[in-house]
């Protein structure tokens, strides 16, 4: 990954040497851009900017540090993925808290279900034992 040490890093790493693209996308002219390129500084908020864009719109602080976009993929220390496979991340986990959810609670509810079940069964022998003391049919 490019290391962000400085401003004509940035610039050229976003705007390969456009320096026309660049007056235009940060509402300057192209003489204050290359006066920022030769001194190498630009104000706070256009190094901020540019960071920002260079990194693939990712926060510059832990866990992101190491992560960028690059087309389609996010790359991280973990591995390279297509943006459209984290965007589901959030409802895969989702539905695996749910299911978990729904797991515990019936394994929870198994021996009030496995009562009312025995409750069940000792109504219908005692049916079954009433039918037949009384002969019914």
């Amino acid at each position: 990954m490019i290391e962000f040490k400085d401003f004509r890093t940035l610039l050229v790493h976003i705007y390969s040497f456009n320096y026309k693209k660049a007056a235009k996308d940060l509402g300057v002219s192209v003489t204050t851009i290359y006066r920022w390129y030769d001194n190498n500084r630009a104000p706070t908020h256009v190094v901020k900017y540019l960071m920002v864009v260079a990194r693939g719109y990712l926060p510059d602080r832990e866990p992101y540090i190491r992560w960028y976009i690059d087309g389609d993929y996010i790359n991280t220390p973990y591995g390279r993925f297509l943006a459209a496979e984290i965007e589901f991340l959030n409802h895969y986990k989702w539905s695996a808290r749910r299911y978990a959810d729904i797991a515990k609670n019936r394994r929870e509810r198994i021996p009030d279900i496995e009562n009312r079940l025995q409750s069940i069964a000792e109504e219908v022998s005692g049916m079954l034992s009433l039918i037949k003391s009384n002969k019914v049919g």
